[in-house]
């Protein structure tokens, strides 16, 4: 009778282990340049802007894996570009790589889609300008990149 108790005792907490283990916080830091970075938590020098709870993946079967699509239609990607541009360049190859859909708006010589990105920015434009939501990265760092995504629910790569 005891060791059946104990077996089941031990077939439980493996069964609830996940369930536990399956959130975390990600938080958006603002430094004095305005630069956003988002991570667990802020560095010295930053301000908190925001956060965002994450929920894991613990098992691998159909009904628990992210969809890319669905997290796509939750959370829209805009990536603002010009031509010749290299950091517009490197924004891409990242979202392309973590195979991301994303909308480009290529703002080189259309006034209405400059007007676009100042709308988005709420002041300059600065080229790559990416938005998810109501987040604006302007610029390229990778890292920072890839916590956005992390945080909007994209699965990591």
């Amino acid at each position: 009778m005891l060791k059946s108790r104990y077996m089941i005792c031990i077939i439980v907490s493996f069964w609830l282990v996940p369930a536990i283990t399956a959130a975390m916080t990600i938080v958006e830091c603002v430094n004095k340049s305005g630069e956003s970075t988002f991570s667990e938590r802020c560095p010295p020098g930053s301000v908190k802007k925001g956060e965002k709870q994450l929920r894991g993946l613990t098992a691998k079967n159909d009904s628990e894996e992210v969809s890319i699509a669905d997290v796509a239609r939750e959370h829209p990607i805009t990536l603002f570009a010009v031509d010749d541009c290299v950091a517009c360049g490197l924004v891409k190859n990242q979202l392309n790589a973590r195979e991301i859909p994303f909308t480009e708006i290529n703002v080189t010589g259309d006034q209405e889609k400059f007007k676009q990105l100042t709308a988005a920015t709420g002041g300059p434009a600065t080229v790559p300008t990416l938005t998810i939501d109501d987040k604006v990265l302007s610029g390229y760092n990778g890292a920072s990149l890839n916590a956005a995504l992390t945080a909007a629910g994209y699965p990591d790569p």
